[in-house]
């Protein structure tokens, strides 16, 4: 893939993050106001400690389909990419993709979910510490938590992370599906917004298996990925509103012929 490819390769992931951020940062905007009028009604209640009744339900509920969408949607168009047809899909991959998302949601994504909330309850929690020790209110706290981080521009930076992650994961299965031998290779967006250990392994050949080794220590499959080589997860600053995307070059021999 030429210079001028890999970068309209890039404009492309990105234009296709950023429309899903736009249809999704809404509906997780809508999730997390729904964390904090639960908290409202615990406190308004009485209830002793409220953030521990704090449910994930409403962001597992808004990142399942997010999941999906970008995943499957994404993984066919870089399946079409990799394989040079703008045919259908084969018989059953798209089938084979939501079973893979799912999976993938199943596993990694719920601890996701937990850890936004427990932002959450953290925000909240710090609102109600800060009542007493000023000695507020309930009307003050309820308007506090009204105008809290737990905001719009929280909700965009989850959507783009998010479909970061799915659109990526998507990528590697949709690669996979194809049965050929491939590298992978790490595309950075290259402005001033992208942090020092992706714009130093952009542009870095593995082979589909292998990690890219981050400047930090860390150990990435693919942008976004949520756990290390190492089985740890990976730490937010290295996830956390990423623009990377990863592309794929099929092996050949010498004669030319794919392997």
């Amino acid at each position: 893939m030429t210079p001028e490819e890999k970068n309209q390769y890039l404009i492309t992931f990105n234009k296709f993050q950023q429309a899903r951020e736009r249809e999704f940062a809404p509906k997780i905007f809508k999730a997390l106001n729904s964390q904090v009028k639960e908290a409202i009604h615990y406190i308004k209640a009485g209830v002793r400690n409220p953030t521990l009744y704090i449910s994930s339900n409403a962001i597992v509920n808004t990142l399942r389909p997010l999941y999906l969408d970008a995943g499957v949607t994404y993984g066919a168009k870089v399946r079409a990419s990799i394989i040079k047809q703008k045919a259908r899909m084969p018989i059953g991959f798209n089938q084979r993709m939501v079973d893979l998302m799912n999976a993938y949601f199943m596993t990694d994504i719920l601890n996701t979910s937990e850890g936004i909330t427990e932002v959450t309850r953290e925000l909240i929690q710090n609102v109600l510490s800060q009542a007493v020790q000023d000695g507020q209110g309930i009307d003050w706290i309820v308007s506090q938590l009204q105008n809290t981080e737990v905001s719009r521009m929280r909700a965009r930076m989850i959507a783009r992370t998010e479909t970061v992650t799915a659109a990526n994961q998507g990528a590697i299965f949709a690669a996979q599906d194809t049965g050929l031998t491939l590298n992978k290779e790490w595309l950075a967006t290259n402005d001033h917004r992208t942090r020092n250990t992706h714009r130093y392994v952009n542009g870095q050949k593995i082979g589909m298996d292998d990690y890219f080794s981050l400047t930090d220590g860390v150990k990435m499959a693919q942008p976004g990925a949520r756990t290390q080589e190492n089985g740890l997860p990976t730490p937010a600053k290295d996830t956390i509103n990423c623009r990377c995307t990863v592309v794929f070059e099929p092996i050949r021999d010498r004669n030319g012929r794919l392997v």
